[in-house]
Parts: structure tokens; sequence; C-alpha cells
């Protein structure tokens, strides 16, 4: 374990509240679904809990609005959902 779970959600529970929509905790921008922290000349890390997933950019140029949709369309509620149209019997077993 790196970080305690307590000091995680500390972290990341907002603590100001943007203009732009998002808001501001110690040292991590927050979002409804994610939270991430901007670095100098295009560094991010970017959290998914939903996902399970941490993306992380050492490179300027990146923009997560490309990811993100590639992301959300793969998620297990998405893949259910798709399935479900394809296969209307279909009775997904995993939460």
């Amino acid at each position: 374990m790196l970080f305690r779970s307590d000091w995680v959600r500390d972290a990341v529970a907002a603590r100001v509240h943007a203009n732009g929509g998002d808001d501001y905790g110690l040292g991590w921008w927050v979002s409804d679904d994610s939270y991430w922290a901007l670095g100098r000349g295009g560094q991010h890390v970017k959290v998914y809990p939903a996902f399970n997933a941490i993306v992380v950019v050492t490179a300027a140029e990146f923009d997560f609005d490309q990811l993100e949709p590639l992301l959300y369309s793969a998620s297990p509620n998405s893949i259910k959902q798709q399935l479900k149209l394809l296969i209307p019997e279909y009775t997904p077993h995993l939460d």
C-alpha cells in the first residue's frame, strides 16, 4: 500500500469550487467520475475509480477528451447495455 484509503479520500474531497465545473481538493482536481493532478509540460495523472484505472501521461499535446469516450464505451455497464441490444435474452452475470 502506497497511500492509506482515508488519505486518498480526504485528498480528493472537493474543497474549492472552480468556475469551470471541476472542483479542487488537496492538490487534485476533482470531478464526478475522476480526479487528476497536472504537472509541468503536459504531465497528467488521472484516476478513474469506476474503471479501476489510472492514466499517466508524460508528454504534452495529449487530450483526455479523446480518451474518455473510449474508456466510457468500454465500461462494464456500457458493454452490458450493448450486449442487451444485440442479444435481447442476454442476462448479465457480473455486477
